[in-house]
């Protein structure tokens, strides 16, 4: 079902499956890949299972409830006008205490509406939302005047989809 898994490198042998959220069942395809992150004593794993964002305890696979709703954050909250499904198949980059997360939002050359694939960061401690990077700028913003006949009014897409990458 895409849950985060924990295997002793000897063996082979399974040593815990992340703790099954509460609530519908997950639904998106599966994730490419899990973040760490380590301050001191405390450390957890971030993976997106799409729609969701988890922190999960590295020695346990549960989740952590201070992060998020109960150990997880939806990701298609604050999504814009035109909410659609949300997916993200790659890992979550960590920077610090951001886990910065892209967008994989449907991109039809067919619709000209849709939901701009905008790249987020999430505190790290506790699942916040605390910033946002337009991928396509709105009325006033930088580079909003470079669209012509104003349609960044409606277009979506511009995914960051694929592995992020920064420097501190």
């Amino acid at each position: 079902v895409g849950l985060v898994e924990a295997f002793d490198p000897a063996t082979g042998k399974t040593l815990w499956v992340q703790e099954s959220p509460e609530g519908p069942g997950l639904g998106g395809t599966a994730t490419r890949g899990v973040a760490y992150w380590r301050n001191g004593n405390n450390e957890q794993i971030l993976a997106v299972r799409p729609p969701y964002l988890f922190a999960i305890h590295p020695k346990t696979g549960e989740m952590v409830r201070s992060f998020g709703n109960g150990g997880r954050v939806d990701l298609r909250t604050d999504l814009g006008p035109q909410p659609q499904a949300f997916n993200f198949t790659s890992a979550p980059l960590v920077i610090r205490d951001v886990v910065v997360i892209g967008s994989s939002i449907a991109d039809n050359p067919n619709v000209k509406e849709g939901t701009p694939g905008n790249i987020r960061g999430f505190d790290v401690k506790t699942g916040k939302l605390r910033w946002t990077f337009k991928v396509i700028p709105q009325e006033g913003e930088f580079g909003a005047d470079t669209w012509e006949n104003r349609s960044w009014q409606g277009v979506g897409a511009a995914n960051g989809w694929s592995n992020l990458s920064a420097d501190e």
